[in-house]
């Protein structure tokens, strides 16, 4: 209806049927007191606030990123690897064919 009913008071967590959760208090001084809503009633499963949420996409975005640079770092080396065999098969066949041309 556009209000907010107290259904809880006091110092401790209060369960809210609302969004099936528990409301607990953070903070140590009461300037920087405020509710976060907890799977928990101790506090120790706070649900993620929508910035969280944020911070650990942008965190798995970074991880993504890094995985994927060490993916071409890979191939690179690889890569790399493969032409250095090929330049040494290469020497190896043109000294061969030099003793063969002066044997």
């Amino acid at each position: 209806g556009g209000r907010f009913e107290r259904v809880v008071a006091g110092e401790g967590p209060g369960w809210s049927e609302a969004v099936q959760g528990w409301v607990c208090f953070a903070g140590e001084e009461a300037e920087e007191r405020c509710f976060q809503l907890c799977a928990d009633k101790v506090g120790r499963e706070p649900w993620p606030t929508r910035t969280d949420l944020e911070r650990r996409a942008k965190e798995a975005e970074r991880r993504a990123k890094e995985a994927a640079l060490r993916q071409v770092e890979v191939e690179r080396k690889a890569k790399e690897a493969e032409r250095e065999a090929k330049e040494a098969a290469l020497n190896e066949l043109t000294a061969l064919k030099a003793q063969l041309a002066g044997g």
